[in-house]
């Protein structure tokens, strides 16, 4: 929904998080020429539910840390700025966030993982995040 992915780069540009990814934030796939470290949202999947009087989204939304440190400490670093602090309405746990006609309803972390890949002959850290988005339509 280009509603939802609009919202999600605002949001990251918007906060301060988004100094530490030098590559930005990239919508699905990232070019062959981003720079490390950059961080790419992909949508999961999207089911809609709907009662007498209220329609729903829920948004599984995933987002990529990429990190080619030989140390994970960095993909760790910037997988705390991604959960940020709700407090100060900073990163992604439960944030706070406009999405065009619709009403944030929740944004929660459903998982996450540090695998180590291999990419065109480089070892690159890849810290998956996944979210659970739930809006209301206006």
């Amino acid at each position: 929904m280009k509603e939802l992915a609009k919202a999600i780069c605002e949001r990251f540009v918007s906060d301060p998080m988004s100094a530490s990814f030098t590559g930005g934030i990239h919508n699905t796939v990232a070019p062959d020429s981003a720079v490390f470290p950059y961080l790419v949202f992909t949508l999961i999947s999207n089911t809609q539910d709907i009662t007498f009087t209220e329609k729903f989204e829920e948004y599984l939304v995933q987002f990529d840390i990429y990190s080619d440190e030989i140390s994970p400490l960095e993909a760790c670093n910037l997988y705390l700025l991604l959960k940020g602090d709700p407090d100060l309405n900073q990163g992604f746990d439960f944030a706070q966030f406009t999405v065009d006609g619709y009403v944030l309803l929740s944004c929660t972390r459903e998982s996450s993982s540090l695998p180590r890949w291999e990419v065109e002959g480089k070892r690159v850290w890849n810290y998956t995040v996944t979210y659970r988005i739930l809006l209301e339509k206006n």
